[in-house]
């Protein structure tokens, strides 16, 4: 009697065990970063996590560090304050490269590299660097090209860039190639500052490729739901937040 209590006690742990992986199995993680434009200040800082009723990792910050003109000029923003306030916990950040044409890419590595050491000096790692860029969906190829060539040129450091999710759309193909030439693309869920419809064609092709992530303008908690209930093929995934003063949904 005493050895069937014993058996049919491990038969139900053993099962209570089964359980449990396959719930954990199904229960998708979000990890969450911001992004710190030039004109915005550190203390725009939100707790996005604490706002998200599912199972939530905040991640480093992307701090905006230079801007490539179309007129062909370079702005080099004043980070260091804003660098040094956001990573007083983890010593490590994104620098985000805002490019409003394809140029300098020779300029923009030294630019990077010297990016680089001065976070050295200040005890923070560069963990990534992520171009931003809105190239016409026809003119992919080149884009594609131009960080290959800015990967070679930055050797040892992780490329990432945004997306549009018209590049999906419109050549699903050729958003694929970008991925596979770079760390992950963060595709924007958004136009201007508004949410833009999530397609069946954009939820398969974020579902299919594992490093292609979304930002969000904003905690747009309708969206945000949204996206979790689709994301069936995903058991992580990384989701970016664009906020400013008119996020009045957002939490201070």
């Amino acid at each position: 009697m005493k050895n069937r209590r014993l058996y049919y006690f491990f038969i139900c742990l053993f099962i209570f065990f089964i359980y449990f992986i396959i719930i954990d199995k199904r229960s998708k993680s979000i990890s969450v970063f911001q992004w710190y434009w030039a004109n915005q200040e550190a203390s725009i800082k939100r707790k996005i996590c604490e706002n998200i009723p599912f199972k939530c990792n905040p991640t480093n910050p992307h701090i905006h560090s230079s801007t490539l003109e179309k007129q062909g000029g370079i702005i080099s923003h004043r980070i260091r304050e804003k660098i040094v306030s956001l990573t007083s916990n983890n010593k490590k950040v994104v620098l985000t490269y805002r490019l409003e044409r394809l140029s300098h890419k020779y300029y923009l590595a030294d630019r990077i590299l010297k990016d680089k050491q001065d976070l050295y000096k200040l005890g923070v790692e560069l963990i990534s660097v992520e171009i931003d860029f809105d190239s016409p969906t026809s003119k992919l190829s080149n884009y594609i090209e131009w960080l290959k060539d800015l990967k070679n040129l930055i050797p040892k450091i992780p490329l990432r860039t945004t997306g549009l999710t018209t590049w999906i759309e419109d050549d699903p193909r050729k958003s694929e190639e970008l991925l596979r030439s770079v760390e992950e693309v963060t595709f924007q869920m958004y136009q201007g500052t508004k949410p833009i419809a999530l397609s069946k064609k954009i939820i398969d092709f974020i579902n299919s490729n594992k490093n292609a992530q979304m930002a969000l303008y904003c905690l747009d908690k309708s969206l945000l739901s949204l996206i979790h209930q689709n994301m069936e093929e995903r058991d992580a995934i990384t989701i970016g937040f664009f906020t400013d003063k008119y996020c009045h949904n957002s939490p201070d």
